[in-house]
């Protein structure tokens, strides 16, 4: 299981097609990557909503005939989408020619991309701990929370659009929002559990969390797509993902530690952590406006 989960780890290869596709229209790119970020957060929900049921009434042999149509699904979609490019790669070559090599500031949004794993983990362990033994939820109930959670980033990315001109930040400035974001997040779910709010504001907040992390991914993907070429996209993306799953293992690890210390403990330290890689962003950012106008 966890082999085929790792092959068919598709982020890095729909990511790259995403590139070839806009060439070079920062406009596109952007749409494109908040259409991809709802895509995913539909299969989240799809995730946490209906394998469970398909498991729970039908058995375990219906449950691999459901991977195994999605493979077969994927496949042929894969397939289409590969008729279609044929015939384009001269004008992504083009494009990849005029693109800036590897830099500094693409490795810099790699470790940002890596810390949003590490963060999603912790907070995949952390909250189903928080719900069971602080407000003594039913287990079965965190599926559901993370469900409601992801449709409201769904929302969230639908929405961004239709925001008010004064809210549509273009990067970098929608990531360091998002960013600094999900340490508010942390930050205020640390402080709803010392103070003992009722369950539905923690669950609130872990709504906004999941929005403002999933939207950080989104753009943070967006980012390395649009300053590098094709071949430093491949390079950076394919480093950050393997760091991404290892920090994310690591997270897991630190969550359940924490939260046997005390329910507000992951939190914290999670807000800790967030804020100094929100600064780190913040701070590459800024380095890199003084290193452009420099030149």
């Amino acid at each position: 299981l966890a082999a085929g989960g790792g092959l068919s780890f598709v982020r890095g290869c729909v990511t790259l097609h995403m590139q070839a596709l806009c060439d070079g229209d920062a406009d596109q790119l952007a749409t494109i990557s908040r259409q991809c970020g709802m895509a995913r957060m539909t299969a989240d929900i799809f995730g946490f909503v209906v394998p469970p049921m398909i498991y729970q009434y039908a058995g375990w042999g219906s449950y691999t005939v459901l991977g195994a149509a999605l493979l077969m699904m994927y496949l042929l979609l894969a397939a289409l989408l590969h008729r279609q490019a044929v015939g384009g790669e001269t004008s992504s070559a083009d494009a990849d020619a005029q693109r800036p090599s590897s830099q500094w500031i693409d490795w810099a949004l790699a470790s940002a991309f890596v810390c949003t794993e590490l963060q999603c983990n912790l907070f995949d362990v952390a909250v189903p701990a928080t719900l069971a033994d602080g407000f003594d939820y039913p287990a079965s109930w965190s599926g559901d929370v993370f469900a409601l959670g992801y449709f409201a980033a769904f929302a969230y990315l639908f929405a961004v659009p239709y925001f008010p001109s004064v809210f549509r930040l273009h990067r970098p400035l929608n990531l360091l929002t998002t960013y600094f974001g999900t340490t508010a997040s942390w930050t205020l779910i640390y402080f709803s559990l010392t103070i003992s709010l009722p369950s539905p504001a923690f669950v609130i907040l872990v709504f906004c969390f999941l929005a403002m992390a999933t939207a950080s991914q989104v753009v943070l993907l967006e980012c390395i797509m649009g300053v590098g070429d094709a071949a430093t996209t491949a390079k950076v993306l394919g480093v950050s993902e393997v760091l991404g799953c290892l920090c994310g293992m690591f997270g897991s690890y630190v969550g359940g530690a924490l939260a046997d210390v005390g329910i507000p403990a992951p939190f914290l330290a999670a807000a800790l952590f967030s804020l100094c890689s929100s600064a780190g962003v913040a701070a590459a950012f800024g380095y890199r406006r003084v290193e452009v106008e420099r030149s």
